[in-house]
C-alpha cells in the first residue's frame, strides 16, 4: 500500500505566531514538537508533520476505509537524514511505518509505504500548473496519460473509489494522488 501528501509551501501563506501555535499544539504531541524542530524550524516542522500523517492517514486508508483522521492519532516517532532526504517512523492506528519526506522548490512531499522495501518500487509524477489549483478533471486527464504513455500494453483502467488504485483483469497497481496549490503529485506502486 501507498499513500502520499504535497504541500504547496507558497500557496499555505504566512502564519502569524499566535495561529502556528493554535496550529501545532492541535496536530502535534509535545514529544513531536521537540523531535521535528530539532530539525527543523517551527512553521516547516508543522507542515512536514502534516504531510507525514496525512500520508500515512492515506495508506492506513487503503486496508481500512473509514475516516478517522485525528492529527494526534498519528505519531512522528523518529526522524533522520538519508542522503538529501528525511525518513520519518510514523505510528498509525494500524502500525508503524517509514515516511520518506522530500523538501524540493518550496514543497513538501511526503510517502508512506507498508515495506520499506518497496521504495524502489515507486513510479513518481509530478506536475505543476501554474495560475490555478488542481481539481478533479484535470487530474483524472493525467491519469489517463500517464496510463496510456506508461502502461498501454497491460490496459489498466483508473478507479476512484473507495480510494485510487490502477486495475486490469489480472493486476491491481496501488496508487496515491496528492494535489495543492500548483502541484499534484502521483505516485505509484508497481510490482
Amino acid at each position: 500500500m501507498i499513500g502520499n501528501d504535497l504541500i504547496d509551501l507558497q500557496h499555505v501563506g504566512a502564519i502569524s505566531t499566535d495561529r502556528l501555535s493554535k496550529m501545532r499544539k492541535k496536530v502535534l504531541r509535545e514529544s513531536e514538537q521537540i523531535l521535528l524542530d530539532a530539525f527543523f524550524e517551527k512553521e516547516l516542522s508543522y507542515w512536514v508533520a502534516w504531510a507525514a500523517k496525512e500520508s500515512v492517514y492515506k495508506l492506513e486508508f487503503q486496508s481500512n476505509p473509514v475516516r478517522y483522521f485525528r492529527p494526534k492519532a498519528i505519531e512522528c516517532r523518529k526522524i533522520r537524514l538519508r542522503n538529501e532526504d528525511y525518513l520519518l517512523e510514523v505510528s498509525g492506528r494500524a502500525g508503524r511505518y517509514l515516511v520518506s519526506i522530500k523538501l524540493l522548490e518550496r514543497r513538501i512531499e511526503a510517502l508512506a509505504l507498508t515495506r520499506t522495501k518497496d521504495f524502489q518500487q515507486v513510479s513518481s509524477f509530478l506536475f505543476k500548473e501554474e495560475g490555478s489549483a488542481w481539481n478533479s478533471v484535470q487530474t483524472k486527464h493525467i491519469v489517463a496519460q500517464i496510463l496510456a504513455k506508461h502502461f498501454p500494453e497491460r490496459g489498466f483502467s483508473f478507479q476512484r473509489t473507495p480510494f485510487p488504485t490502477l486495475v486490469n483483469e489480472t493486476q491491481t497497481i496501488p496508487l496515491s494522488i496528492s494535489h495543492h496549490g500548483a502541484w499534484l503529485s502521483i505516485q505509484l506502486l508497481v510490482p
